[in-house]
C-alpha cells in the first residue's frame, strides 16, 4: 500500500530531482513547485520514515512520487511547464499556503476570455510567486507590456479590462460605470441624430460597461441599429432587443449627401440619387472615403452630360453665376428650372449668355431689359446709327 502526501491540496505530489525534493501541485495547466528540505520529508508524507536506495533516491512507496533527472527538470523549467513557488521552510502557515496560491490563480482566471491563455498563465504565475500580496497591482502596472499584449489577442485593451474588473468585482463602481455608460450611449446617439428607448439604452450601456463592447463596437452597433442601409450589421442578440424597443432612425448624413449631389450635378441628373439618399447616407457614415469617391463619380457624370465646363468646377458655381447674370439683365431672379436659365448654364461663353438673356427678357416684357433697350435707342438719335440692333445682337452688349 502506497503512502500519501499529506501536505497541501489533494493531488499534491512529491518529486525528487537529483538530491533536491519538491512538492508539486498542478492548477490551471501550471505546475507550481515548492522546495522541501530533506529533513522535512517525514512531515509531508504519512509514512513514519522515508528511506532511500543506494543512489540516494527515495525508495519508500509514496503515491505519485517521481524521480526526474536534473537535465529533464531543467528542460521543463525552460519550457515554462513548472514554476518555482519558494521554499517550504519559508512558509509560516504551511497547511494553507499552497491552497492560497492555487486559489489566487483560479480566481484570476474566472470567466475571463484569456483564462486559459498560456502567456497569461505564465505571467500571473510569475507575479504570484514574486509578490503574492501585490500581484494584481503588478499586473495592472504591466511594466513590460506583457499583459497588454495578451489582452490585444482577444481584442481587449487596458481600458476595457479595467471596465470588466470594476463591473465584475465592485458593486458601487459598477453602478457608477453603468451610469457613465448610459451618458456615453446617449451622446453617441445624439451625434448620430437618432434615439432608442430607455430600456434599450440601458442594455447597450451594460454591454459597454462590462467590456463586452469596445468603443468601436459601440459606435458601429448604434450606427447599424439607427442608420438605414448602414454597411454594418446588428448583432443577433442586439437585434432581438431592438425588436422589443422603439428606434428613432437617424437622418445624419442625408443633408451632407444631398449637398454633394446638388453641388456637382445639374437638376436633371439629381433625382435617382435623391431617391436613394438614405442608402447613400448610410455609406457616408460608415466609410470615411465614400464622400470623396462619390464626389469624383458625380464630377464624371456631369462632365459627360456637359463637357463645355471644366470637370473640376462645381455645378453649383455654374448655376450661381448664371442666375446672377440673368437676374442682372432681367431685374428678376429666375427660377432654377427656367428653360432659359438651363440653356444659359449649358454655355461656357459670357457674351452668348448675355445675348440670350437680353432677347428673352425683352420677349417676356421684363421692365429692365426693355428700359435698357429704350435707353440705348434714345442715345442713338442724331447719330445715324440704330443702337438697338447693337444692343440685342453684338457680343458683349
Amino acid at each position: 500500500m502506497a503512502y500519501k502526501v499529506n501536505y497541501g491540496p489533494s493531488g499534491t505530489t512529491l518529486i525528487q530531482v537529483g538530491t533536491k525534493f519538491y512538492l508539486v501541485y498542478e492548477s490551471e495547466g501550471k505546475k507550481l513547485y515548492w522546495e522541501v528540505n530533506k529533513n522535512e520529508l517525514k512531515n509531508i508524507v504519512d509514512a513514519k520514515n522515508v528511506s532511500f536506495d543506494e543512489n540516494g533516491i527515495i525508495s519508500t512507496d509514496i503515491e505519485g512520487f517521481q524521480y526526474i533527472t536534473p537535465g529533464t527538470w531543467s528542460g521543463l523549467q525552460e519550457r515554462g511547464e513548472v514554476w518555482y513557488a519558494g521554499l517550504l521552510t519559508e512558509i509560516q502557515d504551511n497547511e494553507f499556503e499552497i491552497d492560497n496560491a492555487v486559489t489566487a490563480i483560479k480566481r484570476a482566471n474566472q470567466e475571463l476570455p484569456w483564462s486559459n491563455d498560456e502567456d497569461y498563465l505564465n505571467l500571473i504565475t510569475e507575479y504570484l510567486i514574486e509578490d503574492k500580496e501585490n500581484w494584481t497591482t503588478n499586473l495592472d502596472l504591466d511594466p513590460e507590456g506583457r499583459f497588454e499584449a495578451v489582452l490585444a489577442k482577444y481584442d481587449f485593451d487596458k481600458n476595457m479590462y479595467n471596465r470588466l474588473m470594476t463591473y465584475k468585482n465592485n458593486e458601487i463602481g459598477r453602478l457608477k460605470l453603468v451610469e457613465d455608460s448610459v451618458t456615453k450611449v446617449k451622446d453617441t446617439l445624439r451625434t448620430l441624430e437618432a434615439n432608442l428607448d430607455e430600456d434599450t439604452i440601458d442594455w447597450v450601456a451594460n454591454k459597454y460597461a462590462s467590456a463586452s463592447w469596445s468603443d468601436t463596437k459601440l459606435l458601429t452597433q448604434l450606427t447599424a441599429a439607427t442608420q438605414r442601409y448602414s454597411i454594418h450589421e446588428v448583432d443577433d442578440e442586439f437585434k432581438k432587443i431592438l425588436e422589443e424597443g422603439v428606434t428613432t432612425f437617424s437622418n445624419k448624413g442625408v443633408e451632407e449627401m444631398t449637398k454633394i449631389i446638388e453641388t456637382y450635378l445639374p437638376k436633371e441628373l439629381q433625382q435617382p440619387y435623391l431617391d436613394d439618399i438614405q442608402n447613400l447616407a448610410g455609406k457616408y457614415l460608415s466609410d470615411a472615403t465614400f464622400a470623396e469617391t462619390f464626389t469624383e463619380q458625380l464630377k464624371d457624370e456631369r462632365f459627360a452630360f456637359n463637357p463645355n465646363w471644366d470637370r473640376e468646377i462645381p455645378w453649383a458655381n455654374i448655376k450661381k453665376n448664371a442666375m446672377t447674370l440673368v437676374a442682372s439683365v432681367w431685374g428678376v431672379t429666375p427660377d432654377e428650372t427656367d428653360t432659359t436659365l438651363v440653356q444659359i448654364m449649358g454655355i461656357n461663353d459670357t457674351s452668348k449668355q448675355l445675348e440670350i438673356a437680353r432677347r428673352e427678357g425683352i420677349d417676356r416684357g421684363y421692365a429692365k431689359p426693355t428700359n435698357d433697350l429704350y435707353g440705348a435707342m434714345s442715345k442713338s438719335f442724331g447719330t445715324g446709327v440704330v443702337k438697338s440692333l447693337d444692343y440685342e445682337l453684338n457680343k458683349g452688349g
